[in-house]
C-alpha cells in the first residue's frame, strides 16, 4: 500500500504553528511571512508512489528560499514539479526571473537556488529523482522552466495529476509503477514540446556527463582535480568537457561548489571531533586554507568557524533514500498529531493518515 500522511496547521497550537510549518518544509525551503507577526497556515497530503512523491498543499501567502547553505545541509538531488492549482508564483530561479500562474507547471532543480513568493493558493507537488527525469528528457537546464497552462500537453499532464493524486493511495505496487511511468512519459513530451523559457539543450550525451560527475565526486580530495586532470584521465577533449558544463558555469565551478558542499557537511557531521579547518580543507581538495575560508564564506554567507559554532544539524543523513512522506509524519509525530510512518528501509508498506 502507498505510504500517506496528512497534516494541517489547524491541528497545531497557535504558538507552535510557525515552527512546525517551517520544520515540515525545511528540507526543501526556508520560508518567511509578510512580517514578524505573520502566522503561517497550510495543509499537506503527501504520498509516496514508486520512486516519486506526490503532495497536495494549500497555504496562505509565503516567501520561499533555497540558498546554497540549505542545498548543502539537505544534499537533495531531485527535481520538484509544482502544478499550480491556485494562486501564482514569482521568483528568482538562480538568476532567472520566473512568473507562473494557475494552470502552469513549474520545474525546480533542488541543486540550484530559488528565492520566490507564492500568493495564497494551492499546489500539487511532485518530487522526482534526477535520474528518473533525465532518462526521459536527457540533460538540460530545467530549473525555472514554466510549462504554460495553454499548451495541450500541459493541460493533459495537469489533468492526469489532478486525477492521480487522490487515487494514489489505492494503487498496489504494480499499478503505482505504471502510473509513475505514464506520468513521466507525459512530462517528457510536455518538456520537449515547450518552446522558449529557460530550457537550454546540452550538446553532451548523458552517459558522458554522468561519467564526468562521478569522476569528480570520487576525486574531490585530490588538489590536482581540474579541467586538465579530467581531460587527461578520462581521455576526452577539452572542448567536449567545457561544452558539457557550460550551462552550469563551467566544470571548475562544479568542482569548487561540490568541494565546498562536502566541507560544509564534514564541518557539521564531525563537529564533535573538533577537526581542524586545515584538515577539512585538505580533505576537500583545497591546498590553501585562506582560499578555502574565502570561498566558503562567499558560497554560504558565513565562515567555517561560524558554521560550526551555530550547531545547526544536517537536515538529511541519507539523501539517496529521502522520503518526504516519512519526514512529514516524523515532524507531525513530534507534536503527537500522527504516529510516524514506518521507514521505507525496513520493507514495511502501510498507509498513514492524520488521526
Amino acid at each position: 500500500m502507498v505510504i500517506e500522511t496528512s497534516i494541517s496547521t489547524d491541528m497545531v497550537e497557535d504558538k507552535l504553528r510557525n515552527e512546525f510549518w517551517r520544520a515540515v518544509l525545511k528540507p526543501m525551503y526556508e520560508i518567511t511571512g509578510e512580517d514578524k507577526d505573520y502566522q503561517f497556515t497550510g495543509t499537506i497530503v503527501a504520498r509516496s508512489l514508486g520512486s516519486i512523491q506526490i503532495g497536495a498543499t494549500s497555504f496562505n501567502t509565503q516567501n520561499y528560499k533555497r540558498a546554497p547553505k540549505l542545498i548543502a545541509q539537505g544534499g537533495l538531488d531531485h527535481y520538484v514539479l509544482q502544478f499550480i492549482t491556485g494562486g501564482d508564483l514569482h521568483g528568482d530561479f538562480n538568476g532567472v526571473d520566473v512568473v507562473a500562474k494557475q494552470g502552469d507547471i513549474v520545474i525546480i532543480d533542488l541543486t540550484q537556488t530559488v528565492d520566490s513568493r507564492a500568493s495564497s493558493g494551492s499546489r500539487i507537488t511532485v518530487m522526482i529523482p534526477r535520474d528518473d527525469l533525465e532518462k526521459i528528457v536527457a540533460w538540460r537546464n530545467l530549473h525555472g522552466l514554466v510549462m504554460p497552462a495553454g499548451a495541450p500537453m500541459t493541460r493533459l499532464l495537469f489533468d492526469y495529476l489532478v486525477s492521480l493524486q487522490p487515487l494514489a493511495g489505492e494503487l498496489d505496487a504494480s499499478a503505482a509503477q505504471s502510473a509513475q511511468d505514464a506520468m513521466l512519459i507525459l512530462l517528457g513530451a510536455g518538456i520537449n514540446g515547450t518552446e522558449g523559457g529557460v530550457v537550454e539543450s546540452l550538446p553532451a550525451n548523458i552517459p558522458m556527463r554522468k561519467r564526468i560527475l562521478a569522476y569528480i565526486e570520487d576525486n574531490l580530495s585530490n588538489p590536482l582535480l581540474g579541467p586538465h586532470f579530467i581531460v587527461k584521465n578520462l581521455r576526452i577533449s577539452r572542448s567536449r568537457l567545457y561544452r558539457a558544463f557550460d550551462i552550469d558555469g563551467g566544470v571548475a565551478r562544479i568542482i569548487r561548489d561540490k568541494r565546498l558542499d562536502r566541507a560544509y557537511r564534514i564541518l557539521v557531521e564531525e563537529r564533535g571531533r573538533h577537526v581542524s579547518f586545515k584538515e577539512i580543507a585538505y580533505r576537500c581538495g583545497f591546498h590553501d586554507g585562506t582560499q578555502f575560508t574565502k570561498a566558503f564564506k562567499v558560497r554560504f554567507g558565513v565562515s567555517p568557524r561560524d558554521a560550526r559554532e551555530t550547531k545547526v544539524p544536517l537536515l538529511l543523513l541519507d539523501t539517496a533514500n529521502f522520503d518526504y512522506t516519512i519526514h512529514l509524519s516524523e515532524e507531525a509525530a513530534k507534536l503527537g498529531i500522527v504516529k510516524p510512518c514506518p521507514s521505507v528501509k525496513d520493507g514495511s508498506e502501510s498507509r498513514r493518515t492524520s488521526d
